[in-house]
């Protein structure tokens, strides 16, 4: 909440009757020019892109609520036909995808991915900075599940998803990640390119679409 509106906190410390009461201009750079800014509901968003003809990335953060998480978006698939060729469904955790594939077969999805995900919860390409996920035997664990998960992507989850696209850390990318992903269909993304060298790079080099937080090209 400290990002975007005036108030401190989490979101998840709000009722969503509470978030929508919230103004998101203040802190915005462009906010002398709009006021009173809503949080809007997630169907009231996506019809708003739809009704623009934009193409979206809708990313599932959490892990905790499979069931609800995957109902949520098959109803918005139901009640948006047209998100089967305006969106692609991604997300770090592949039990999600796989439940969303097996439910509706039709929905393009792509797999969010770093290295060491599930041990640390930071990494900017090098291990300066990372930070440990957990702590003890939880820890050991989630290091074992990192040394398996990727060569398990690369040979088999991939497959077994139907995935369309991988959205990887920008790190990672090299020639070979990009053709051996390419031999398989799938569309390799990278995430997050803000230098516009880089930007330039991945797309004229590599020839990899980026994800990005700046306009500049």
């Amino acid at each position: 909440l400290d990002r975007v509106t005036m108030t401190t906190g989490q979101v998840n410390s709000l009722t969503y009757t509470q978030l929508t009461m919230l103004d998101l201009a203040p802190k915005h750079p462009l906010s002398a020019k709009f006021n009173n800014v809503r949080i809007v509901s997630v169907e009231q968003f996506v019809a708003e892109c739809l009704s623009l003809n934009l193409k979206m990335i809708i990313d599932l953060k959490t892990w905790d609520l499979p069931y609800e998480t995957v109902s949520l978006i098959l109803s918005l698939h139901t009640r948006f036909p047209t998100l089967k060729t305006n969106s692609i469904i991604t997300s770090f955790f592949p039990n999600l995808l796989y439940r969303l594939r097996s439910s509706d077969p039709d929905i393009l999805t792509a797999v969010s991915t770093r290295p060491h995900f599930f041990s640390m919860a930071t990494w900017e390409g090098t291990s300066t900075g990372m930070r440990p996920r957990f702590s003890g035997m939880k820890q050991l664990v989630a290091r074992c599940v990192d040394m398996v998960y990727t060569p398990l992507l690369e040979q088999l989850l991939w497959w077994m998803i139907g995935l369309s696209a991988v959205l990887v850390h920008r790190a990672v990318i090299t020639r070979e990640y990009v053709d051996m992903w390419k031999r398989k269909g799938v569309r390799v993304m990278a995430w997050t390119v803000n230098c516009p060298v880089e930007k330039q790079f991945m797309r004229k080099v590599l020839g990899v679409q980026v994800l990005t937080d700046t306009m500049e090209n």
